[in-house]
């Protein structure tokens, strides 16, 4: 299990968790990135997010502010890290493109969906 640090700012209220080991999160679903990060809002609602990306998944949130609902709250995103489903076919066929061709492939849908969208 991942090793959590809970910080207190000198306000004496103010949380925030820290990863102190990185390795037992899986690499980011999107661009496999392995650069992630435990983000928070200075309360017990946390979100892991890729610093490649800006891929993120939400924890759940808890209504305190103890040490314990931060930890609560923090291993919530990790879990929902570590559990997402796996990669649609869609998806990894756009992955084993070439980045120019991904990105045309991208524009076009955009350009089909906008004329669709016009009244």
């Amino acid at each position: 299990m991942s090793k959590i640090r809970i910080d207190v700012d000198e306000d004496g209220v103010t949380k925030h968790a820290r990863l102190s080991r990185t390795d037992e999160l899986l690499p980011c679903a999107f661009c496999g990135d392995i650069e992630i990060s435990l983000e928070n809002t200075h309360t017990a609602s946390y979100w892991l997010e890729c610093q490649r990306c800006g891929a993120q998944v939400n924890g759940e949130s808890e209504p305190g502010n103890s040490i314990l609902d931060h930890e609560c709250a923090a291993f919530s995103a990790i879990e929902k890290w570590n559990s997402r489903k796996p990669e649609c076919e869609f998806l990894k066929q756009l992955k084993s493109l070439p980045f120019f061709e991904f990105v045309i492939q991208v524009k076009e849908r955009e350009e089909k969906l906008s004329e669709l969208l016009v009244f």
